[in-house]
């Protein structure tokens, strides 16, 4: 029988006789016994200690807080006399090596006499504010404690008790209406206010010997640590309300527990209790790491699994003396397996065997069978994904963590005058020297990051503008780190260019021969000796207002050209805004007559100074007062304000015309957006119009919006800084080095919104 059995179970039946059987079950029967009595004396050890340190914590505050009730109830202290309080409480500080300041105020808070570090201080301060004051206010005759505060790493406590006078000592049993009452009367005279150290309190806590790598910390009510051996730690202000054992003590802080086996505030497996101090409500923490108790158990532990691992090696000496009469078949595996791993997966092992052995072979075999196809597979698709990438058009570029480049399509080598397994190896940073604006532009190995506009220079000097995308790689078995996509935009730009240069050739040169006829028309209507009929002297009136929103579109569209290309110049000049509002409105004035619309105006006379381009940001006021008075109804209103909030002067137009739908808002300072329906109605303008404006408004530094309702008027808003003396010379100076001219023949008054 045991000839038919398989190597493995032979060798697993000589190992666990031999050697592990009985160790196991040895270290098994020590390791509960020793393990449970490692534990029983941490608990003693534990128990003795924290209820020992909770008592001596709560002696030494009760006995400050008696010694600072009975220093209040002095008469020289309760009649705030100056002599007789600093000779009283300099001794008080002297008698007490923990006080570190002493302050007696009056009830309005007033510091009378200040003892700072033992020594009398003629730095008084008003209290009133202070948390220890209201003391002074609250419905209680006990000493007020505040928070737990560290000062050059040394704890402080600051304490408070109030000031009655001796004829209201001893009148405790109050309502609480009538302690109200008194406490607004002559009552309290005021307050004594100390300030303790508590190093050495938290030191008789702290640093005192326990046993092993035990330690204790204190909190408070609410969990919050007030000391800890690591100071580090509790400077980083941790919340350990939940760590086991704080939740323990914050659920029921009276009840005594035993120690138990819970999560540190460093979450690490402890035994800890905790213990109350009954005068602050604070909490004793005791813990010691379960590693640091069973310390004794886990060196036999390690010293059995020595030994056990010197029996194994005694049982494998052994089973290879069973094993000899398979040596020739493993001889024959491993010659099998070291041509795989040498890239020969072709290779097949021929084993007669009915054991594990010769199951191993025939796995193998079909191991390196299906491997093989793999390989094939991969190979095939690597080739289809080389030609893909190098099918697009976007340069596509893998670099590993020192940012070399590990592959790169035919995009990417074209752009940079190569071939692309001329780029294999080259650092990304040193082919492509790519600049963000005036700064380079640096790739970060270690986050996905997307930038636009990216200048690249090829060295054919030809100016690309590049989109980028960095793909981040984590965990890649060939070590690639990044995918940067490189998106050319550079002929999209130059089309772009090409547009807006047909565009302002053309409206350049429409412009002269319209002028031509506009002057023609004029010439028509003016002659009085013309035998022009009434319908034809209409026609021709009609013509020359046709030619005005002509001429009018031809300089709108060279406008949003100068605004695209960022030609727009600004020249800066301080403007009295509320004079040139006032001005704007009155060149209105007819216009808004023929309509019977009412135009006024809201805000200062003069005043409101602003640092802007007079003719552009008037323009931008015209455009808005002239949309208001054409979508207004007769007898309609119209009204300009202007005022000024913080930094800003915000003007507005508010009319109460037909108003605009909310699809309609949402494109409304787009290009040559026209609305539909009855904003349409009669309006032959070019839709360029608040496009301008708003590009006015925000070369400025301004934001311009609107809030309108259908059927309910609308109000045009914009901002503008505010002029200063400092934004002034700075314009002023820019003005003479630029010599920018105030006069660009812009349209000033546009009908389209």
């Amino acid at each position: 029988m045991w000839s038919n059995l398989g190597i493995r179970q032979k060798v697993f039946i000589l190992f666990s006789v031999i050697a592990l059987l009985p160790l196991i079950v040895i270290n098994v029967v020590w390791l509960r016994t020793s393990h449970s009595q490692l534990r029983d004396s941490a608990v003693n050890r534990q128990n003795i200690y924290i209820e020992g340190a909770s008592e001596r914590v709560n002696n030494l505050i009760e006995s400050k807080i008696n010694s600072l009730i009975a220093r209040s109830q002095e008469q020289g202290i309760i009649d705030l006399n100056s002599d007789e309080s600093s000779i009283s409480l300099q001794q008080y500080a002297n008698q007490d090596s923990d006080i570190l300041r002493v302050s007696l105020t009056d009830n309005a808070g007033n510091e009378k006499v200040v003892v700072n570090n033992h020594e009398l201080s003629s730095a008084h301060s008003n209290v009133k504010d202070t948390k220890p004051f209201s003391v002074v206010t609250l419905l209680s005759n006990d000493v007020l404690l505040g928070d737990i505060e560290y000062d050059n790493n040394v704890p402080t406590l600051t304490a408070s008790v109030p000031l009655f006078t001796n004829s209201k000592l001893g009148a405790q049993n109050l309502t609480d209406q009538e302690a109200l009452a008194r406490r607004y009367g002559s009552d309290i005279k005021g307050a004594l206010i100390v300030k303790y150290s508590l190093r050495s309190i938290w030191d008789s806590i702290i640093t005192s010997e326990v046993g092993g790598k035990s330690y204790a910390y204190i909190v408070d009510s609410k969990g919050k640590i007030l000391a800890h051996p690591d100071l580090s730690f509790m400077k980083s202000k941790p919340d350990v309300s939940k760590a086991g054992q704080v939740v323990s003590f914050l659920a029921k802080p009276t009840q005594k527990n035993q120690p138990a086996v819970t999560t540190s505030e460093k979450n690490v497996e402890v035994l800890s209790a905790n213990y109350f101090i009954k005068r602050t409500g604070w909490g004793v923490i005791i813990e010691e790491p379960t590693t640091s108790i069973f310390a004794p158990a886990n060196y036999i532990l390690r010293l059995s699994i020595t030994i056990f691992c010197i029996a194994a090696l005694a049982s494998i000496l052994l089973s290879l003396l069973f094993s000899r009469n398979i040596t020739g078949p493993i001889s024959r595996l491993v010659a099998g397996t070291s041509k795989a791993s040498e890239g020969d997966l072709g290779t097949q092992i021929t084993i007669e065997s009915s054991d594990e052995i010769g199951l191993l072979a025939r796995r193998f075999n079909l191991m390196t069978y299906n491997l093989d196809r793999m390989v094939k597979n991969m190979q095939n698709e690597s080739a289809k994904l080389t030609v893909v990438l190098n099918s697009v058009n976007e340069c596509i570029i893998a670099t590993d963590t020192l940012n070399n480049i590990v592959f790169a399509n035919i995009s990417a080598a074209v752009l940079v005058g190569m071939l692309p397994a001329q780029l294999t190896g080259k650092r990304f940073d040193e082919l492509f020297k790519l600049m963000d604006g005036n700064k380079p532009f640096v790739v970060n190995p270690d986050s996905t990051t997307v930038a636009k506009d990216i200048i690249f220079v090829s060295p054919n000097e030809r100016i690309h503008f590049l989109d980028i995308v960095i793909n981040k790689i984590e965990h890649d078995r060939d070590g690639i780190r990044n995918i940067i996509t490189l998106r050319d935009q550079t002929n999209e730009r130059e089309l772009e260019a090409m547009k807006l240069d047909f565009v302002s050739m053309a409206a350049h040169e429409l412009r002269t021969p319209l002028t031509a006829v506009r002057g023609y028309l004029s010439l028509l209507l003016g002659d009085t000796s013309s035998n022009l009929s009434a319908e034809s002297r209409q026609s021709v009136e009609r013509a020359q207002s046709n030619t005005k929103q002509l001429v009018g579109l031809i300089n709108n569209l060279l406008n949003v050209s100068k605004i695209e290309r960022g030609s727009l110049n600004i020249s800066y000049t301080s403007l009295d805004w509320s004079k040139v509002v006032q001005q704007v409105l009155d060149d209105h004035k007819f216009s808004a007559q023929e309509k019977r619309i009412t135009i006024s105006y809201e805000g200062p006379i003069e005043g409101v100074m602003l640092l802007a381009d007079e003719l552009a940001i008037r323009e931008v006021l015209d455009n808005l007062v002239s949309n208001a008075i054409h979508y207004t109804d007769v007898d309609g209103h119209v009204v300009v304000g202007v005022r000024s909030e913080n930094d800003k002067v915000i003007t507005y137009v508010r009319d109460d015309g037909i108003g605009m739908t909310a699809n309609v808002l949402t494109h409304l300072f787009t290009k040559f957006f026209r609305a539909k329906g009855p904003l349409a109605s009669g309006s032959g303008g070019t839709g360029l119009g608040l496009f301008i404006s708003k590009s006015i408004v925000e070369l400025h530094q301004g934001k311009i919006w609107v809030e309108s309702e259908s059927g309910k008027g609308s109000t045009f808003t914009f901002s503008l800084p505010k002029n200063n003396t400092v934004q002034y010379n700075k314009a002023e100076s820019d003005n003479e080095n630029t010599g920018v001219k105030k006069s660009r023949g812009w349209i000033t008054k546009n009908i389209t919104r």
